[in-house]
């Protein structure tokens, strides 16, 4: 089992192209309001478009526990916004990326034990079901990357893809990191997610999203794998005609 590591700060990554701000600060004040009891630093990374963003900076002034950074982005991608957000990020840090409108809820913790990598269980925000299982590996993003602890190291995340760069670093993480998913506990049910929604760019781009995913199996896995991701797939689609 890998060594476990008591941390008591994180750094929550939001990226955020957006005309209206209403969402974000949904977000910032749900961690501004909270009582928290470890450090929490969010760095909210914006499109230099963007308008009044820095009136938000003056509305959640530095508190105990809680500091909020907002960096303006002037390359497009989000996947680029999350890799200058890990740019300035100090060695063994760790962090979560949040979206805009999400809500994350530490529930008092004091402490977070985890080795390299920490999934949180989440819901989405219009059903009741608590998410705290992983996928199949070879299916796709096995769990949703956005209730994802992961500790800082030296990948970033790939520009080459628009949908799909954060399956392509979770599979790289965990052969950087040597991480053994069935052997080890990865679960934290004390720190909890609520997504805003559950149709996604990902969800409305069916067939970029599986010619990504397909490409990514096999750059990092191989071609044998893409087979078990068609089987997994074609049956999951079969299903939903039916429910």
């Amino acid at each position: 089992m890998n060594k476990k590591n008591i941390i008591k700060n994180l750094t929550i990554i939001t990226p955020f192209k957006d005309k209206n701000n209403s969402r974000l600060e949904k977000t910032i004040s749900c961690l501004y309001n909270q009582n928290l009891k470890i450090s929490i630093n969010q760095l909210i990374l914006y499109d230099y478009s963007c308008k009044n963003i820095s009136e938000i900076e003056k509305k959640y002034p530095p508190k105990k526990n809680y500091f909020l950074r907002l960096i303006s982005i002037n390359k497009k991608g989000i996947y680029r916004a999350i890799n200058e957000g890990l740019d300035l990020l100090k060695k063994e840090s760790y962090y979560i990326v949040i979206g805009a409108g999400d809500l994350i809820f530490f529930n008092n913790i004091r402490k977070i034990e985890i080795g390299n990598i920490l999934m949180c269980q989440y819901k989405l925000s219009n059903k009741n079901e608590k998410i705290n299982s992983l996928r199949n590996l070879y299916s796709g993003m096995p769990y949703c990357h956005n209730a994802i602890i992961f500790k800082l190291n030296n990948l970033r995340y790939s520009n080459r893809y628009s949908i799909c760069g954060d399956y392509d670093y979770f599979l790289k993480f965990l052969k950087y990191e040597q991480v053994n998913l069935t052997k080890n506990d990865f679960f934290n049910k004390q720190i909890s997610i609520i997504f805003e929604s559950e149709n996604g760019l990902s969800s409305r781009s069916f067939f970029k999203k599986n010619f990504e995913n397909l490409y990514i199996l096999f750059e990092n896995i191989g071609f044998k794998f893409i087979l078990i991701y068609l089987i997994i797939n074609i049956k999951k689609l079969i299903l939903s005609k039916y429910d």
